[in-house]
């Protein structure tokens, strides 16, 4: 990722998981993002920085992709 010290968490109270979950699931799961059918920038804080953005736009892409394919 980026190079460089990090003296804390950009978004403290986000976590990720890579569990399939249908969307009765997912709508129970406090704070998830169906980044299939939001766009990133829509949930994430103004003061994150740039490259958090963009790495976490391009690996819900990716993956969402993936997922279509299997």
């Amino acid at each position: 990722m980026i190079a460089g010290p990090v003296d804390e968490r950009a978004f403290p109270d986000w976590s990720m998981g890579f569990r399939r979950l249908d969307r009765d699931q997912a709508a129970a799961v406090a704070g998830f993002v169906d980044l299939a059918r939001q766009d990133i920038t829509d949930v994430l804080p103004p003061e994150v920085p740039q490259e958090v953005a963009v790495f976490m736009e391009h690996f819900a892409r990716h993956n969402i992709l993936l997922s279509r394919e299997r």
